[in-house]
């Protein structure tokens, strides 16, 4: 699954990567998760972020839902969310870039009612969808 959001294995995020994912520009860019028990000890089991660009005021979003917790509609729940932020600020749509084979997220992404533009690049898929 982490290799579904990353496109490779890794064991830890390098530092940059780390930044861009956790601090990222506040102005431009939403993140979002889903966390299980009590406060204080709580997990997290699934996340969404959004970047911002200004230049083409499409925001770049990506996804991770632990295998536990995929079907349980949290994919949906965090992608609207994200959707409903965009709009809020003023956001053309969502870009992301995907696995060409990863039917889940495919799925995931038509399903939001939004116009879904695809273009296959070898391994991977870069989707648009358009408010």
């Amino acid at each position: 699954d982490v290799y579904l959001r990353f496109f490779r294995t890794l064991r830890a995020l390098s530092l940059e990567e780390a930044v861009r994912l956790c601090i990222g520009d506040q102005a431009l860019d939403a993140m979002y998760v889903a966390t299980v028990g009590e406060r204080g000890a709580e997990r997290i089991v699934a996340s969404a972020q959004y970047f911002g660009d200004p230049t083409t005021r499409h925001d770049e979003v990506g996804y991770l839902v632990d295998p536990d917790w995929q079907g349980t509609g949290l994919g949906r729940i965090l992608q609207q969310l994200l959707i409903d932020k965009a709009r809020a600020m003023g956001f053309r749509g969502l870009s992301a870039q995907i696995l060409a084979d990863n039917r889940r997220m495919i799925g995931l992404a038509k399903s939001c009612g939004l116009e879904v533009e695809m273009e296959r690049d070898g391994d991977t898929c870069d989707l648009l969808m358009l408010f």
